[in-house]
């Protein structure tokens, strides 16, 4: 068993298969993988890259795309932004009811 393999999770049976690399921003590898079952038939597919901590982060996908399972946030979406936090905190009024 690979270590993509274990990292994924992939069940005694199917099959993974690497299908594309590149590289996100910065040159960081990015692989992609499919899962396939018994028959032969795609069960999901993986979006992984390195952590800088070490280990592999991947995004799990249905063969439809959806989302199935995130270990890390994926490389080719654009950073985070910072939030700021005010020196000031906002005031709430709630208005007097009417008598």
């Amino acid at each position: 068993m690979s270590d993509f393999e274990k990292t994924f999770s992939v069940p005694a049976g199917h099959s993974l298969r690497l299908v594309r690399t590149g590289a996100a921003a910065g040159g960081a590898p990015i692989w992609e993988h499919e899962e396939r079952d018994t028959d032969g038939r795609l069960v999901a597919i993986y979006e992984s890259w390195p952590q800088a901590a070490g280990g592999l982060a991947f995004v799990k996908y249905s063969p439809h795309g959806w989302v199935l399972s995130i270990s890390g946030r994926s490389p080719r979406l654009p950073p985070l932004k910072r939030s700021v936090q005010s020196a000031v905190t906002p005031t709430f009024t709630t208005p007097a009811a009417e008598v």
